[in-house]
């Protein structure tokens, strides 16, 4: 069952699946720049056997535009604080024993990140892990790998304030890098309404590409990707919507070309498509895969497998594992 809800300028989703009451259950909240996200699962009775989602919620807080000259707003921890509250709620009523939390770009790279992320945990009552650039990156792996046998090939998460890449050998983490451009931020420089034009597109390309030149993280030549988090898969969405499917599980560099021309040929009909999928992602969608086919086109990619998991799962099995070690 999903339910949706709209509330001035911010939007939630929830979806719900059958789950047993009898398993013990654990709540994440990811504080994400674009989107705050609450995933509770099931705890299996085995060790060996993996954690069942059975609740997942997300409000669109788009935290990173409260960043003002670096500076984490009062406004920003207040929205986050409000956001968080409600879900915390909600973990409690799906039965969660406890509830962990993590953020990403948004509070890491914030210039009051200290202060920002203790007056949050204040508010809300409870200890907020910051991941590192790192860290994000590899949980974001541990995710994909759960689900997909990404064996061979470039892990790709773009999020609202950074993009993550993870190159894999041998199912093997080589090398991986944060760059700290994502989708929101892009259109919050870079975009005058709400779906860029070509020009707009354009710079948003040039952006990223120079943060990544900056990072001094080569790309791979690797013969496919592998990618999760909200860009990626809305994009694979609009994909399969427009081609009357349902969500598609993988797409193609000529897939993500055409739906970046309809985004520059038909605007209208563009963003009619993307209010049919995810109205939350109106803004940062096309930034996002601005950023995707940036990386498309240095990778040598042909297609991307998309995963339904990702960092929160790997903070999970991350956390589960040090546990039990």
């Amino acid at each position: 069952m999903t339910r949706s809800r709209t509330k001035g300028n911010e939007r939630t989703d929830s979806h719900e699946r059958p789950f047993t009451v009898k398993q013990p259950q654990i709540g994440i909240i990811d504080i994400g720049s674009n989107t705050i996200r609450l995933c509770t699962y099931a705890l299996p009775d085995r060790s060996e056997a993996a954690p069942v989602k059975t609740f997942t919620e997300k409000k669109s807080v788009g935290l990173s535009a409260y960043v003002r000259d670096g500076i984490m707003t009062e406004r920003g921890i207040k929205a986050a604080a409000k956001a968080i509250a409600n879900q915390m709620q909600h973990a409690r009523l799906m039965g969660c024993q406890e509830v962990r939390l993590f953020a990403t770009a948004a509070l890491r790279n914030c210039r009051n990140s200290a202060e920002a992320t203790r007056a949050l945990a204040e508010r809300v009552g409870a200890r907020i892990d910051i991941l590192s650039a790192r860290q994000e990156a590899e949980f974001g792996f541990l995710g994909i790998k759960a689900e997909l046998d990404a064996t061979d090939g470039m892990a790709v998460d773009i999020g609202g304030g950074s993009t993550e890449l993870t190159y894999v050998k041998d199912g093997n983490v080589v090398r991986c890098c944060s760059i700290p451009t994502g989708s929101l931020s892009l259109w919050n420089a870079h975009v005058a309404g709400i779906v860029p034009n070509a020009d707009e597109l354009a710079a948003c390309t040039r952006a990223f590409l120079r943060a990544l030149d900056e990072s001094r993280f080569e790309i791979p030549r690797v013969p496919r990707l592998f990618g999760t988090g909200g860009t990626i898969r809305n994009a694979a969405r609009v994909i399969a919507f427009r081609a009357e499917g349902t969500d598609a599980a993988t797409f193609t560099a000529a897939q993500l070309d055409d739906l970046l021309n309809f985004a520059t040929e038909e605007p209208g009909n563009y963003a009619r498509a993307i209010l049919a999928v995810e109205p939350a992602r109106i803004h940062s969608l096309t930034p996002g895969t601005a950023i995707l086919r940036a990386v498309f086109e240095r990778s040598g990619a042909r297609s991307i497998a998309v995963s339904k998991s990702g960092v929160r799962e790997g903070y999970l099995h991350n956390l589960l594992a040090t546990r039990t070690a």
